[in-house]
């Protein structure tokens, strides 16, 4: 019986101090996070947050929990401090060798995207209307309702764009699975997030619009956002 619930949910640390290094998930399944090339920044909020300058990333190793083949809920605040006209991943798991993505939330040319790799072709697509603000802290989402289902990418809390996902587009299998990064796309370490970044959530199931907006509202005063 598969249970719905979150696989990744690192420690949000309102302390004087910083949370502990590793980065504690304080999920059921433990899946803590090794920091690599980021330092901590509190924000006024008093949160903790990892800052990455291109060089780092937060690194889970292949745990089983977070191979997400079916339903998903990514969610992320994140601050980028620069424009590129390429990829900025948030949350992936990729494999390179076999060229595997069970999942990975990115920006990509500007835009919110989502790309997934395996059981035959590649499927990714980007938002059409909402654009990623440089130096701010926005809100990032992607949900999946199934392996043959539905992905819808939000900023915000507001959805920007919404896809069918084919079962011969579905990711990859359990035993390609690769390594699931904070910051950086798998294994290519030509692709890292620069810019803020707070603990991420991830579950195995799809959250339905009304919980992401009661996420965006429960945390937004954590990043100053106030409208």
């Amino acid at each position: 019986m598969i249970i719905n619930d979150c696989v990744l949910d690192l420690e949000a640390s309102m302390d004087l101090e910083p949370a502990a290094t590793p980065w504690i998930d304080t999920s059921r399944y433990e899946n803590n996070g090794a920091v690599t090339n980021a330092t901590w920044e509190q924000l006024p909020s008093g949160l903790w947050v990892e800052t990455l300058a291109g060089t780092g990333n937060i690194n889970h190793t292949k745990p089983v929990s977070l191979s997400l083949r079916a339903a998903l809920t990514i969610i992320v605040w994140a601050r980028s401090t620069i424009t590129v006209a390429g990829v900025l991943p948030l949350v992936s798991n990729y494999d390179a060798t076999p060229q595997n993505a069970q999942y990975t939330l990115r920006i990509n040319a500007g835009r919110v995207a989502w790309a997934s790799h395996g059981g035959g072709g590649t499927h990714s697509f980007s938002g059409t209307t909402l654009t990623p603000i440089i130096n701010t802290w926005q809100m990032y989402a992607v949900t999946k309702t199934g392996i043959a289902g539905t992905v819808t990418l939000y900023l915000n809390a507001i959805a920007d764009a919404t896809t069918g996902v084919s079962a011969d587009n579905k990711v990859g299998t359990e035993a390609a699975r690769g390594n699931t990064r904070v910051g950086q796309l798998g294994d290519f370490a030509g692709q890292r997030w620069t810019g803020g970044i707070a603990p991420p959530l991830v579950c195995n199931y799809a959250f339905t619009p009304g919980q992401l907006l009661n996420y965006y509202e429960k945390t937004r005063y954590l990043f100053g956002v106030n409208e």
